[in-house]
């Protein structure tokens, strides 16, 4: 049974998304860490880090989620929390999903957030199981799990001549 095609459910999109923000606010902190480290041993200024109490803290984590979010998709169609639960965002036809389309479902993925919940419900009712960021970015969810199995049988088939 091939899966490709099929519209990913909500929880396990929920899991995704679970999973993502964990990866995405723990490097968060690395590459902060990271470059205050760098900062104070080449510049030998003390540099502190942002408290969470901060406009800067917040504002750096927005950013960085943007980042985070919006390059995964364009690059790969997926972020490490899908690719780890085998999902995959494509274009509403299907198609790989563009640099574009990635940036704008980034752009407007909090105003699934900031409708209380009304565009997450969107995805349990939609037939497409799309939310209210895939239909104004014009992507869909889909399961990718044996999507790759039959595009790595074409790559090995080729030159390979079958027994009559």
């Amino acid at each position: 049974m091939t899966l490709e095609g099929n519209y990913a459910g909500v929880v396990t999109r929920l899991l995704a998304n679970v999973l993502d923000s964990f990866i995405a606010i723990s490097l968060y902190g690395v590459v902060v860490s990271a470059a205050v480290f760098v900062w104070n041993v080449t510049v030998s200024n003390d540099l502190e880090v942002p408290t969470s109490d901060t406009i800067a803290w917040a504002i750096g984590i927005v950013l960085w989620m943007f980042v985070y979010f919006a390059s995964s998709w364009a690059l790969w169609g997926k972020t490490v929390g899908k690719a780890v639960l085998g999902l995959r965002i494509v274009r509403r036809d299907g198609a790989d999903l563009e640099g574009r389309r990635a940036v704008t479902r980034a752009l407007v993925y909090p105003l699934t957030f900031l409708s209380l919940g009304i565009g997450f419900a969107m995805a349990v009712v939609d037939r497409e199981r799309r939310a209210l960021h895939d239909v104004l970015a014009g992507t869909a969810v889909v399961y990718d799990w044996e999507a790759r199995a039959p595009r790595l049988r074409n790559l090995l088939d080729i030159g390979v001549k079958r027994p009559e």
